[in-house]
């Protein structure tokens, strides 16, 4: 029974930590691109391939949101940003449309 809550309680925490990155994300449209505003933390850390793929997923969701660069992006510059010494970063985007 206790393995057994032991693993309810730690795929709830997955789902949260899923939840924070998309819910602390941001989108900006600006002329010809866009802004975008993600975190990176120690579930998602900032040089982490998959935490960066899942960064690009919920990129792609506002995009498709807001039908903006339906022809595809560009990232021009990306910009991880410390936060606080517990390696807690914003990551910021700038995109072009195609």
């Amino acid at each position: 029974m206790k393995h057994k809550l032991t693993m309810v309680v730690l795929a709830t925490l997955a789902g949260c930590a899923s939840y924070d990155l998309s819910i602390n994300a941001s989108f900006e449209p600006v002329p010809d691109g866009f802004r975008y505003r993600n975190i990176a933390d120690k579930i998602y850390p900032p040089n982490s391939r998959e935490a960066e793929l899942k960064r690009y997923d919920r990129l792609n969701q506002f995009l498709a949101e807001t039908g903006q660069c339906p022809n595809g992006y560009l990232i021009r510059s990306r910009t991880p940003v410390r936060k606080t010494r517990g390696g807690i970063y914003d990551i910021f985007y700038v995109g072009v449309c195609t």
